[in-house]
């Protein structure tokens, strides 16, 4: 007897917890969608597509006697497996407990690392077994695996080559520049470029620079060894930190002043104060689930003239610089700072500087132009800063036109100078 209640008890149970599982499941997707850790948006159950909108307006069609087209959004979703594969990723996603299980997966995988570290002498080691990013043996700075460079990359090279000489052939009156930024995965002094034949090494730049457009005004942000990586970028994220940026301001403002005479001077800080209170771990860190020595995160004390932003038309301000100098920004550990202070990426931010010149500029850039495009945008009238990732439908000579632009500027980190998606349209 006693036996049957303790099964019966223990069969309660059991059920208690297969039903619980996938009741939290549904409650915690209507209410957790974004994970501060990973940087990015969670999938749900209630995302995953069909939805029960599809089913209520195909109901409705096969009601209609539509049945084909009825058919045609389940019957997609089903055969590509799309359907499946968004629940099981929404299943993971949702799952109890997550982030102390991937944490507790990741400290054993870097045990496995570490005892296989025993046996050689590589400088830098994967931060987990399925992760791209490095960390330094001798240092806690997370860094990127080399760069690849073959035959295909000289091609796509080339075609960015031809679609540099075509919008500087039909825009002959406006000056163009590029500021390439040296990243540690072209390097020439990666540490563990030795073991990749087909490693960047700089060959990509140099194959640049050798075949660019000849009225194309090229200077490099070049890293000279592992110290000024160091020294020029975060140990937690990909972005060059604000010393970094501000000597690739300086650098530009040089290279511009070439054919702008009467540029207003150049700008000089009071200092690159810390921005206290803050601790930043950045996107290496959120990929790779690695122990985060945060990164000082410092900002620049400098005096710039009055000036209006437009955001894709609406004028707003770009970044909560104010807030985080006042200490009323919420921070949560794993934020992205970087982001949150200078700003996101946007299709078309337009900076309107009152200064003492009529000279307009077009800033073609990513992520690492919003941490300096004020700063360069303030020696010009008019500003146009554009990330193509966000707008496909332009043209740049029609921008051109309408907004009298002297100087376009590409700030190119290797994905923006070759990448397929960033050609230009004409």
């Amino acid at each position: 007897m006693n036996h049957r209640w303790l099964n019966f008890f223990l069969l309660i149970i059991c059920s208690v917890v297969l039903i619980s599982v996938p009741g939290y499941w549904l409650i915690r997707s209507n209410e957790v969608n974004m994970s501060i850790q990973e940087g990015r948006w969670l999938n749900t159950f209630w995302g995953v597509k069909p939805s029960f909108q599809d089913f209520k307006t195909d109901t409705k069609r096969i009601l209609d006697g539509q049945f084909d087209v009825a058919t045609s959004i389940f019957y997609g979703k089903w055969l590509t497996h799309s359907y499946q594969a968004g629940l099981e990723q929404a299943g993971m996603d949702q799952f109890p407990l997550r982030i102390p299980l991937i944490n507790a997966t990741k400290w054993v995988e870097r045990r496995i690392i570490d005892l296989v570290s025993l046996f050689h002498k590589d400088a830098a080691v994967s931060t987990c077994l399925s992760c791209t990013t490095l960390v330094l043996r001798d240092a806690p700075i997370l860094l990127s695996p080399p760069g690849y460079f073959a035959d295909t990359m000289e091609n796509a090279i080339d075609l960015r080559i031809e679609n540099l000489d075509l919008i500087i052939d039909e825009n002959p009156e406006t000056n163009f520049y590029v500021l390439y930024i040296d990243e540690i995965g072209q390097s020439t002094f990666h540490p563990l470029n030795s073991y990749f034949p087909h490693a960047d090494r700089g060959q990509s730049i140099q194959y640049f620079e050798q075949n660019k457009p000849e009225k194309l005004v090229l200077e490099k942000w070049v890293i000279e060894d592992l110290s000024a990586y160091q020294e020029l970028f975060y140990h937690t994220d990909h972005h060059w930190n604000t010393y970094g940026m501000w000597k690739a301001y300086e650098q530009i403002y040089h290279m511009l002043a070439r054919s702008y005479p009467d540029i207003p001077p150049m700008l000089v800080p009071r200092g690159l104060p810390v921005l206290h209170g803050v601790e930043f771990c950045g996107s290496h860190i959120r990929s790779s689930f690695y122990p985060c020595v945060p990164d000082e995160f410092h900002y620049v004390d400098v005096d710039l003239p009055l000036y209006t932003v437009y955001v894709n038309g609406e004028e707003k301000q770009v970044g909560h610089q104010d807030e985080f100098l006042s200490g009323t920004f919420p921070l949560e550990k794993y934020s992205n700072v970087y982001g949150d202070f200078w700003g996101d990426d946007y299709a078309l931010i337009e900076y309107h500087f009152e200064i003492n010149s009529n000279r307009n500029l077009l800033l073609i850039g990513d992520s690492y132009s919003n941490s300096l495009d004020r700063f360069v945008a303030s020696h010009y009238q008019n500003t146009y800063v554009v990330d193509l990732r966000f707008w496909k439908d332009y043209s740049i000579h029609e921008m051109i036109e309408t907004y009298q632009i002297d100087d376009v500027l590409i700030l190119g980190s290797p994905v923006v100078l070759y990448n397929e998606s960033w050609i230009i349209n004409p």
